[in-house]
């Protein structure tokens, strides 16, 4: 997740499941716009259409996404431009985002039910300029569609090397809110070692996976699982070190072949086993959503790599 930063304010949680909002305007704005960059005669035609059926018509989240990333009409035409192959590839399944709002509101129905203080943001679905797959602002929880309204086996030759890992099929978006929406849940933020970020990702990916049945970190999952105690022993020997990139960004390490965010996978199998040995399973459930018996957790993931 892109730690973007918007200065404007965002309106109030949705504070049950049944209110939560879904948007998807933009995603429809964009290939309007999209199809309409077919008339511009000169670059200069390309970034009015942008800028009037695009981001003149953008929603709040957009609208924070912008200001965030400090991006205008000419980020968007240069993404466009270096990723025509992929986008004709994955608009079908983009433009089918509505279609996963029942899978979206049933994931969140089920952590209201284990969690009932959980409380919901707007889910914003846009069309960045590939960087980020979801990032909250406030109460408004953006989602790139790009990254995360894929097809299933989409061309990835022109995303960037270390966005690829984090491409996504369309099918799979509500392991990706939900993964969000928990964050948004999280009473402890303030996370400073490698062990401490497996913890709060792992949370988030382990209740994800429990309400979707689907994994989002997949392609770190299908190796960590072939050679868990490898992985294992290479965390443990960073646990206490600073939070480092490698452990959670989705960037494969060129010179061995592992795929990134394997620290997914550590927290992962750290709160599976925290909530496997708990006797109060409910509350167990309600503790990994809020995070709010780290001292235990951190117990559970040093037991964890000490394993041979």
């Amino acid at each position: 997740m892109l730690g973007l930063r918007a200065s404007a304010q965002s309106p109030r949680p949705r504070t049950t499941a049944d209110s939560l909002r879904i948007v998807w305007a933009d995603v429809d704005h964009f290939w309007q716009a999209y199809d309409r960059l077919a008339t511009a005669r000169t670059t200069a035609d390309s970034l009015a259409i942008i800028d009037t059926q695009y981001l003149a018509l953008a929603t709040p989240g957009l609208r924070k996404y912008a200001e965030a990333a400090q991006a205008t009409a000419p980020d968007w035409l240069r993404a466009i431009r270096t990723h025509r192959r992929y986008l004709a590839a994955i608009r079908p399944a983009m433009q089918s985002v509505g279609q996963q709002q029942h899978a979206i509101r049933q994931a969140a129905r089920q952590l209201q039910a284990i969690y009932p203080a959980a409380t919901f943001p707007t889910l914003y679905f846009a069309v960045g300029k590939f960087e980020v797959g979801g990032t909250a602002f406030g109460d408004a929880l953006y989602i790139g569609a790009e990254l995360k309204c894929a097809s299933p086996q989409p061309p990835l030759a022109e995303i960037r090397p270390e966005l690829r890992g984090g491409v996504s099929a369309v099918s799979t978006v509500s392991t990706a809110c939900i993964h969000e929406i928990i964050h948004g849940q999280q009473q402890v933020r303030d996370y400073r070692t490698n062990l401490e970020g497996a913890i709060q990702e792992g949370a988030a990916e382990y209740l994800a996976f429990r309400l979707t049945g689907r994994l989002g970190a997949t392609a770190a999952f299908a190796y960590a699982r072939q050679h868990e105690a490898v992985v294992r022993h290479q965390f443990a020997e960073q646990a206490d070190q600073p939070i480092a990139a490698q452990w959670f960004l989705a960037t494969p390490d060129a010179a061995t072949g592992q795929p990134g965010a394997l620290g997914y996978f550590i927290g992962f199998r750290i709160c599976e086993a925290y909530y496997d040995q708990a006797r109060d399973k409910k509350l167990a459930l309600r503790q990994l959503v809020a995070l709010n018996d780290l001292p235990q957790l951190l117990a559970a993931g040093r037991r964890y790599l000490a394993q041979p």
